[in-house]
């Protein structure tokens, strides 16, 4: 099976398998955003890292400093994040989708082994960083500016990937999946968190969490090499015998068909039209309102981000020290709260298949393939 191509699998199987792989990818970026929440309040880290231990820090520190250098250390992920997506403006189109993946999937388990081999702060935050460059980068010519909000490398390319290899009528519930996989990456984190905690005081209580994120990447990195690359993407390079086999896979159909006839003319059309668009348009208020579009997506994502969703995932455990007496409670409480998140985050995934784009986008938050609906 490993030695057919695309490992012997058509039509909705290829399709699942396609989901799956971009299902891995959101669940490590859900495990990436949550597992450093869990360590915080780990003494073995602390102890490991004291720069950032504002419960009791180096003498000659005050606790507000230390508390500055942890939030720093915590947020450089972000600007990893930040970079990856940038870089991916300019590589997004040129490497292709696959590539991209690949190449963020490798740069992010290289991050790993640094943050989870650190002896010193210095290495932990270039480990972080690394690691965010790897998570997010994109096809950022339909949602340039929206890519920018979420992660780096692999985060931002996966959603195009995959909403080019899917049914358009299968994209809405896609949205929800992946918006519920990154949930329950963070929840995985916490309960991994709070497992290994009890193995304090040795390291591994806390080398492991963040050494566990290799899991998801080598899978990544393993299985989409055999994977189909986007036919949007082969058309782009001129490589329309390759998208049309592409095409035939994904939908197990001949290339005579009319139907096969019917998506490869509307995808070159479509390209046809896009390779004709220059950076500037986004900024353009014409037919389309791209600017509108693209500070529709902006805002959605920087509201998301303002609201301090992020800070809740990798600083709640660290908060609820103040209010909880009980170590095992204030563990408990964030796995709980996670799964409770997943289990209401699915049932969506219907709806958003057939409800307008616009009444989403005024009762939900913005994410990937969502974003790229609003650029078209």
């Amino acid at each position: 099976m490993l030695g057919k191509k695309y490992y012997g699998l058509k039509g909705f199987h290829l399709n699942l398998a396609i989901g799956i792989i971009a299902g891995m990818d959101f669940l490590l970026f859900g495990y990436d955003q949550g597992v450093m929440g869990g360590l915080l309040t780990l003494p073995v880290f602390l102890n490991q890292f004291p720069e950032i231990n504002d419960k009791n820090p180096p003498p000659g520190v005050s606790a507000s400093h230390t508390s500055t250098i942890q939030g720093i250390s915590v947020a450089s992920y972000n600007l990893g994040c930040f970079a990856g997506a940038v870089a991916t403006i300019w590589l997004g189109d040129r490497l292709g989708r696959k590539r991209m993946i690949l190449m963020g999937s490798a740069i992010m388990v290289i991050g790993a082994i640094l943050q989870c081999s650190a002896f010193q702060l210095g290495q932990l935050v270039a480990g972080r960083i690394i690691t965010g460059i790897g998570n997010g980068m994109s096809d950022p010519r339909p949602m340039v500016l929206s890519s920018l909000t979420i992660a780096g490398m692999n985060t931002s390319t996966v959603p195009t990937w995959q909403s080019e290899t899917s049914k358009s009528h299968r994209r809405g519930q896609l949205v929800m999946v992946e918006g519920a996989l990154i949930t329950g990456g963070i929840m995985i984190s916490y309960w991994l968190d709070f497992g290994f905690s009890f193995l304090a005081p040795n390291p591994v209580a806390w080398r492991f969490p963040i050494a566990f994120q290799i899991v998801f990447a080598l899978i990544i990195l393993a299985v989409i090499p055999g994977l189909p690359e986007s036919p949007r993407w082969l058309v782009l390079k001129g490589k329309e015998d390759q998208a049309l086999h592409v095409l035939c896979a994904l939908h197990d159909k001949e290339s005579e068909d009319n139907y096969i006839q019917s998506e490869f003319s509307a995808i070159k059309d479509t390209v046809m039209v896009m390779s004709q668009g220059k950076f500037s348009d986004l900024f353009t208020m014409g037919d389309d309102r791209n600017f509108h579009r693209v500070v529709l997506a902006y805002v959605n994502q920087m509201f998301q981000q303002i609201s301090g969703y992020v800070g809740r995932v990798s600083f709640e455990r660290h908060k609820l020290n103040l209010v909880l007496v009980s170590t095992s409670s204030h563990t408990m409480r964030p796995p709980s709260f996670n799964v409770l998140v997943s289990v209401i985050c699915c049932p969506g995934s219907w709806p958003q298949s057939t409800a307008p784009n616009t009444s989403w986008l005024l009762g939900l938050r913005s994410s990937p393939l969502k974003r790229s609906d609003v650029a078209r």
